[in-house]
């Protein structure tokens, strides 16, 4: 990580040194947002094993297609071919009102940046690549619609990558690829003493968008803390600090009569910051196609998730429909099936101290929770 930290800050030279400091043109700010709501139905299905099954759910709920949000952005002209950007973006929940988040002003992301024709150079709480790059044309679903989404069982997609104090490159687009590369000092919190005490996070990942082709790869290390304390199996274990890896892959390609998606990663020592379920190793695999239909779009996915250590598999597969009765708005509906019966390999802890590996009996519990069936109908807008 410290060869990544000199990688990024010589690139950040390269970028300041193309043009100008001095402002020649008042800045340009744009209000943004999208408000999503819709009627969600979860069922539980009954798991050997489990006393009782949880009740089913029914409501509205926010942001099923896309999480709801209001934000700024803005560009100044800084002369010599340099721009300075900055982008402020709030998470709130369309059904309650409430910032989401953990109710941070500006939770989703709040960065500035310097932009020029070598690249762009950002500062402060961003998306993690294996995050934004998923977001569009790797899943029919995308990375959200609840069970229906690649977030589902892919960790760096699942949205949870959000991360703070962080440093940035991203290259131009040079027909069809880009690239970037980021480093955290400290993924969910303000910076403590001792580098090795903070959780932090490299990024990085490229991608080529062109014509009917979509190709991404990227890459997360999420670095144990020195000062980690809890002795929870793959809460960022004490006992071995292993760091947290994902190594995600997928694209698709468009047939004209229809869009065909796959997806791949290699996960390793997942543990609470991005974990979709605790493990040492797992594997996720996402088959997915769309295709027009009606004046709308028909979307179709089968997802999978190996344990290979614990035992705690998901499968699932989703039909969805979306209808666009604008530019800005449109109409959206889905059904999920998720299965995970297995009764994973539990946790055993003597005077503080791991004997065997494994899940707890809350997090055995939230494994099983997946075990549903969803439906959904909603209302997105987009301004």
């Amino acid at each position: 990580m410290k060869h990544a930290v000199r990688t990024l800050a010589c690139l950040a030279g390269a970028v300041l040194a193309t043009g100008a400091a001095q402002s020649q043109t008042p800045a340009g700010v744009t209000l943004f947002g999208v408000a999503d709501i819709g009627y969600l139905d979860s069922r539980p299905d009954a798991v050997a094993g489990r006393a009782a099954t949880p009740a089913a759910t029914r409501g509205l709920e926010d942001g099923i297609q896309t999480p709801s949000r209001v934000g700024l952005y803005g560009t100044e002209a800084l002369g010599g071919g340099v721009n300075a950007k900055f982008w402020l973006e709030h998470g709130f929940a369309a059904d309650t009102g409430i910032a989401q988040q953990g109710g941070r002003m500006w939770g989703r992301q709040a960065w500035v940046a310097l932009q020029s024709a070598a690249g762009e150079f950002r500062l402060g709480r961003q998306h993690g690549v294996g995050y934004e790059f998923f977001i569009a044309g790797v899943s029919p679903f995308g990375v959200t619609f609840r069970d229906a989404g690649m977030g589902s069982v892919f960790s760096s997609a699942s949205g949870r990558l959000i991360l703070d104090n962080v440093v940035e490159y991203r290259t131009p687009n040079l027909a069809g690829f880009s690239g970037a590369i980021g480093y955290s000092f400290n993924a969910a919190a303000a910076e403590v003493p001792g580098g090795g005490n903070n959780t932090s996070v490299l990024t990085t990942g490229a991608q080529y968008r062109r014509g009917p082709v979509v190709a991404v790869v990227t890459y997360e290390s999420i670095n144990c803390p020195a000062n980690a304390t809890t002795n929870v199996s793959n809460t960022c274990n004490a006992q071995r600090k292993d760091d947290q890896t994902h190594l995600q892959v997928g694209g698709s390609f468009d047939f004209k009569v229809a869009r065909l998606y796959a997806a791949w990663a290699q996960e390793q020592n997942q543990f609470t910051l991005t974990a979709i379920t605790p493990s040492k190793d797992s594997t996720s695999i996402m088959l997915g196609a769309s295709a027009k239909l009606l004046g709308g779009e028909v979307l179709a996915s089968w997802q999978s998730r190996d344990d290979k250590a614990y035992g705690a598999d998901l499968r699932g597969w989703a039909l969805g429909y979306t209808y666009a009765m604008s530019a800005r708005t449109n109409v959206y509906g889905f059904y999920s099936d998720t299965t995970a019966k297995d009764t994973p390999s539990a946790q055993t802890v003597a005077a503080g101290v791991i004997t065997a590996e494994g899940y707890t009996a809350a997090q055995t519990g939230a494994y099983w929770d997946r075990n549903r069936a969803q439906f959904g109908i909603g209302l997105r807008h987009r301004f």
